[in-house]
């Protein structure tokens, strides 16, 4: 892009700014651009989106421009989340941030390589405000990349003097959008242990027709008892393919707004939040539904208004209601749903059910669970025999299988054992948005692992929790066990950061489920490596790694170079580490040692003799 088209480019993308958060308008932060990728407030995997992602078109280098006047306040390198990330304050104390980045401008990246350097560190997160690396608008500060999680793209934040994101929409910064939100689906919830949509206990769907109007029609939902509405939808903008949150919902019943929604500012404390906003389809694990109803729990930051009526209960004649989905330019769309009570009740069954399928794909809520056509109050005090009742366990038998049942409430630490004592929980408290029955089994399977049955898993967890199990029939002296979280929907094993003690594994879940104490004894494996030159001129080494089970632990990896230590870097998305080193020039013969070891604690230490034509150059693109 040439100077004269730059600045043209630029200049489209500063407009007055009337939010009054700021006196200078902002500039748009990259010349990649004028595209979103995502927008403010869209569900990531345990938390709101906190900025704009801004298309890179697949490719690394662009260049990134202080969007104010200001100071670097912060910078960071991660191996996950924002990876390389600037923090700029400005006048009035807010702040903004660009992050997943290539590199910084010369004199910020050698200020972090010279604190690195120090301990050979690959992660740093440092305050920086005082060292005066002041910037004007348009300065460039960084390169756009992929660091931390994610493909190319330019994260960017606004953050308030409160370091409180807002929507970057929401100032002078704008995208060419006249393209209406989609809605594609609309789910209804049972919302009571007798609720049945359509004959059934579980969550069913509905597909919209277009009316001649413009509008769609979800046609009538036939339910008995209190149901709760969530909506499949997104936004577009011209020029890409990408997908957006939309910024505005709203459900209401003639002329009364029963839940409004807005995508505007929330606090990091509240960005866990997401998990009681956006909700999967029964069975699979994408969050894309969104609530229209009163939930229990912590208020969401986004919701403006909730009544208590958003929970319908259908009766005998017809409720018709009306679902609106804007944009932040006002482009909307407009559903129709009618509900009516369905005349014809089924009948509960709580007979204890035979377990013919894993707990983990029963329907589960905070109160009840329903398979096998079973239902399980999990409030009630008649169900199964009492085991504890200081800590309001009970235990309850599937067929030939018995299941420890526990009551964990949000404002108190829990800790309990299973009945055999070879499997310990520890809950903090405000594990759980709300009061939750924590089902808990374990058996030894095949081939020296050992199962955890930890329900219910499609209940979201708000921090870690611990677990505790002790190896008692079968321990293997020589093996290194670890935890590892099974995902049916994806047919594998998620390593969880973990540590064997003795015979008792000691792992810190993010979420229940199902679970495997199993061994990992091989250490990982490295292939040749090669040397590359990055678009700036510093050389590399670049080694691929891989370990199966628990992982890379690269914070203990060291690696040399012709006898000159480096920073170990790593991409954990691509398999890759690096040897960095600011001043390295290879020689026509280089010899390379790296040690590194697994999570688990197996090390290996490779030495290879590698040439270099100086001539090879790294693709970032």
């Amino acid at each position: 892009m040439n100077t004269k088209h730059l600045l043209s480019f630029l200049f489209l993308f500063s407009f007055t700014f009337s939010a009054g958060i700021q006196s200078q308008d902002y500039l748009w932060p990259t010349d990649a651009s004028p595209y979103l990728t995502s927008t403010f407030g869209e569900t990531r995997s345990a938390h709101f989106h906190a900025g704009l992602d801004i298309k890179t078109w697949g490719r690394e280098g662009y260049k990134v421009f202080a969007s104010k006047d200001g100071i670097v306040y912060r910078l960071g390198i991660a191996v996950d989340g924002y990876g390389k990330a600037i923090y700029l304050k400005h006048n009035d104390g807010s702040y903004t941030v660009y992050a997943h980045l290539q590199r910084f401008n010369n004199k910020l990246q050698s200020y972090i390589d010279s604190l690195r350097l120090q301990d050979f560190s690959f992660e740093i997160d440092v305050i920086t405000e005082e060292e005066g690396f002041y910037v004007n608008q348009g300065d460039v500060i960084g390169f756009t990349g992929s660091t931390g999680v994610g493909p190319p793209h330019l994260h960017f934040e606004i953050r308030d003097s409160n370091d409180v994101p807002i929507n970057a929409l929401s100032t002078n910064l704008a995208v060419e959008d006249s393209i209406p939100p989609t809605l594609s689906a609309l789910m209804a919830v049972p919302l009571s242990k007798e609720t049945t949509i359509r004959g059934s206990r579980y969550p069913q769907r509905y597909y919209p027709t277009r009316k001649a109007n413009g509008e769609l029609d979800f046609g009538v939902i036939e339910a008995w008892g209190p149901i709760g509405l969530m909506i499949s939808t997104f936004d577009e903008a011209e020029g890409v393919t990408n997908k957006y949150a939309a910024y505005e919902l709203l459900l209401s019943y003639q002329n009364d707004t029963l839940f409004y929604q807005k995508l505007d500012q929330f606090s990091f404390d509240e960005a866990d939040l997401m998990f009681n906003d956006r909700v999967p389809a029964f069975g699979t694990s994408r969050r894309s539904y969104q609530v229209l109803f009163e939930k229990d729990g912590p208020q969401n930051p986004f919701y403006k208004i909730v009544d208590p009526r958003s929970i319908i209960n259908p009766g005998d004649s017809l409720v018709n209601l009306m679902i609106t989905v804007t944009d932040y330019y006002g482009n909307k769309t407009i559903a129709n749903v009618a509900a009516i009570k369905d005349s014809s009740k089924i009948e509960a069954n709580y007979q204890s059910p035979k377990l013919l399928k894993p707990l983990s794909e029963w329907l589960w809520t905070e109160d009840w669970a329903y398979g096998e056509n079973r239902i399980i109050d999990l409030k009630s005090d008649t169900v199964g025999s009492i085991w504890d009742d200081i800590l309001n366990q009970r235990l309850y038998k599937f067929g030939i299988e018995t299941y420890l049942w526990t009551r964990v409430f949000p404002k108190k630490n829990t800790t309990f054992y299973s009945p055999s004592k070879d499997l310990k929980l520890k809950f903090l408290e405000n594990t759980f948005f709300d009061t939750l029955t924590v089902f808990t089994s374990s058996s030894i399977v095949e081939n020296g692992n050992y199962y955890l049955d930890i329900q219910p898993g499609m209940i979201p967890a708000r921090t870690e929790f611990k677990v505790e199990y002790y190896i008692n029939e079968g321990f293997d002296p020589e093996s290194r066990y670890q935890l590892f979280r099974i995902d049916r929907i994806r047919d594998e094993i998620r390593y969880v950061e973990s540590k064997q003690i003795g015979r008792t594994i000691h792992g810190y879940p993010s979420a229940l489920g199902e679970f495997l104490v199993m061994p990992d004894n091989e250490p990982p494996v490295m292939e040749f490596p090669s040397i590359i030159q990055t678009p700036n001129q510093k050389w590399l080494i670049q080694i691929p790694i891989v370990d199966k089970l628990s992982g890379i632990d690269f914070k203990s990896t060291t690696i040399f170079v012709n006898g000159v230590q480096g920073i170990a870097e790593y991409d954990n998305e691509e398999d890759l580490l690096f040897y960095y080193q600011p001043s390295f020039l290879p020689n026509t013969e280089n010899i390379i040692t790296v040690n590194t070891k697994d999570r688990a604690g197996n090390a290996i230490t490779e030495s290879f003799r590698v040439l270099s034509n100086k001539s090879d150059t790294a693709d970032f693109n």
